[in-house]
C-alpha cells in the first residue's frame, strides 16, 4: 500500500484527500498536498493531521516563516535523539513511543 493510501485510510476522517507528499522531516511529520491544491501537515508525535496552507502562495510564504522552519526541523529534539540513539540509517526515521502530548520516550524505527 502507498504511503498516500495509508495517510487516507489512517487520517481521512479529518477530511484529508492527499494527493503528493511534498516533504518529511527527522520525526515522519509530513507535508502533504491534496487535490484541492491545499497543504496538510500530519505530526504523528502531536497526533494531528490539519491543512497548514490553502494555496501553493501560502505554502511558499510558510516555508519562509521562522517560526515554521523551527518547529518543522525540530533541531533540538533530532539533536537530543542522535545524542542518545545515533544518527539515522537511511529510511528510518525517529518517533515517539507515547506521543509528546503524553510526555513521550524517542526512538528510531524503520
Amino acid at each position: 500500500m502507498s504511503i498516500l493510501n495509508e495517510i487516507k485510510d489512517a487520517w481521512g476522517w479529518v477530511g484529508i484527500e492527499p494527493q503528493e507528499l511534498v516533504i518529511e522531516n527527522e520525526f515522519g511529520n509530513l507535508i502533504i498536498k491534496d487535490f484541492s491544491d491545499k497543504f496538510w501537515r500530519l505530526c504523528p508525535e502531536d497526533v494531528y493531521c490539519e491543512i497548514v496552507a490553502e494555496s501553493i502562495e501560502e505554502y511558499n510564504a510558510l516555508i519562509k516563516n521562522k517560526e515554521f522552519l523551527e518547529d518543522w526541523f525540530m533541531s533540538a529534539l533530532v539533536q537530543e535523539a542522535e545524542s542518545s540513539l545515533g544518527k539515522l540509517e537511511p529510511g528510518y526515521k525517529y518517533h515517539m513511543v507515547i506521543p509528546g502530548v503524553l510526555g513521550g520516550e524517542v526512538v528510531p524505527v524503520l
